[in-house]
């Protein structure tokens, strides 16, 4: 599972370069181990959210929705792979 968000890091890390200039979307790469259920709904309107992540019983859910769009999906555990970055919108000018 990819999430990207738009999110500023709070702690900067130096080879991904300047916020907003050498990047402004950040990817966190996980893998999802003993998925329980996902659910999607209208994923063509999604868009950037806050995600929510919450214990049921032993399982992590993680949730997002939009205005158009709905994102659940519960999994047994989390295994961090990496994290990458890329600019989706015009660099700001520094």
């Amino acid at each position: 599972m990819n999430i990207h968000t738009r999110q500023r890091p709070a702690i900067e890390v130096a080879k991904w370069g300047i916020y907003g200039k050498h990047y402004d979307v950040i990817v966190i790469e996980l893998l999802g181990c003993g998925v329980k259920n996902v659910s999607i709904e209208n994923w063509i309107n999604a868009d950037y959210a806050v995600f929510d992540f919450s214990k049921k019983g032993q399982d992590i859910r993680i949730a997002a929705s939009g205005a158009e769009w709905a994102f659940e999906a519960t999994v047994a555990s989390f295994n961090f792979q990496r994290c990458s970055t890329y600019i989706n919108g015009e660099p700001e000018e520094y």
